[in-house]
């Protein structure tokens, strides 16, 4: 585990997808796409600015992209969750 400190836009993308569960049909769907991201985080973003942050976070092992493109809203979409070192680093510097 690393000591590396998160940026409070990396914070912000890295509590929507802890709460990703609250906002889908189906409550076992723990994955965001990048738009459901744009449109949860709390600050503006463009698709560029966040495709950087996700970048950063993916190369650091927080969070992961998904094995296979989703179907969703018409589209296929890659789509991101927390990974464990993610979710362990959540839990204890942002409870």
């Amino acid at each position: 585990m690393s000591n590396y400190t998160i940026t409070p836009n990396q914070s912000a993308i890295m509590h929507v997808l802890v709460n990703a569960k609250s906002f889908h049909d189906t409550p076992l769907d723990e994955q965001v796409d990048i738009d459901e991201l744009i449109e949860k985080v709390s600050y503006e973003v463009t698709k560029e600015a966040i495709q950087f942050t996700l970048r950063g976070l993916a190369k650091r092992n927080y969070i992961q992209k998904g094995a296979s493109l989703v179907y969703r809203r018409g589209k296929r979409r890659v789509v991101w969750s927390l990974s464990k070192q993610g979710a362990v680093f959540m839990l204890r510097n942002h409870s």
